[in-house]
């Protein structure tokens, strides 16, 4: 699961373990397609990150805040 917080002059992002998405458990189990493991059963995952820099960093900048709709 992903969140985010966008709060004046502050960016944060989380990244937690879930086995549903923003709609919730409850959401999933109707539709059937929960992801769900055995007891003591084992899964793993593959998490990359990329670190910005230069042009490439101020132009996601700029992206990140016309989708928030501020403006420097």
């Amino acid at each position: 699961m992903e969140w985010k917080s966008l709060a004046s002059g502050d960016y944060v992002v989380g990244l937690e373990p879930a086995n549903s998405s923003v709609y919730g458990r409850a959401y999933h189990e109707e539709k059937g397609d929960l992801h769900t493991i055995k007891p003591f059963a084992r899964e793993n995952n593959r998490l990359v990150i990329t670190i910005l820099e230069g042009e490439e960093l101020v132009r996601t900048q700029e992206e990140a805040q016309a989708l928030a709709g501020k403006k420097e």
